[in-house]
């Protein structure tokens, strides 16, 4: 039995349309859709470290949260999406102080969970970026606020 070769015009013309179908799934699928970032602002009542001192709090207990986030944004800083979203963990820490009772958080700080089970924490915006997800974790002190003096 011959085996039937296609003429090499004809194989030619294959190759060319295998290769513009080729490149028409890699352009195609190429573009990353765009994601929106929504900006999110530091919460009045919510304090890195310690409060003014005549800011009298009573301690209701510990608040921790956990916040993802996109990073297949290239036209976006890292820095600025880390310090974006740890704003968003702080407003989220300051409801979980409220649904505890309080109504502001101190000594608030950012949560690095080591490859060796320990973790860290940082007086500032510390995040952990999987490749297409960001993520950080934040923890404080609940507190409620006394009502201030007044001053004679």
């Amino acid at each position: 039995m011959k085996s039937r070769r296609l003429p090499s015009q004809a194989m030619a013309l294959a190759r060319v349309a295998l290769g513009i179908v080729c490149l028409w799934g890699v352009v195609g699928c190429a573009s990353l859709p765009q994601v929106k970032v929504q900006r999110f602002e530091w919460p009045e009542d919510v304090y890195l470290g310690s409060p003014p001192a005549e800011r009298e709090y009573e301690i209701l207990g510990v608040v921790r949260t956990k916040v993802d986030f996109p990073t297949l944004t290239p036209e976006h800083d890292e820095r600025k999406l880390c310090k974006n979203y740890f704003n968003k963990a702080a407003q989220d820490l300051l409801k979980r102080a409220k649904k505890a009772g309080g109504n502001g958080v101190v000594d608030v700080k950012s949560v690095v969970f080591l490859a060796d089970g320990q973790t860290e924490t940082h007086p500032r915006a510390e995040c952990v970026d999987e490749g297409d997800e960001g993520q950080v974790a934040a923890t404080g002190i609940a507190v409620r606020w006394k009502p201030l003096k007044k001053k004679d």
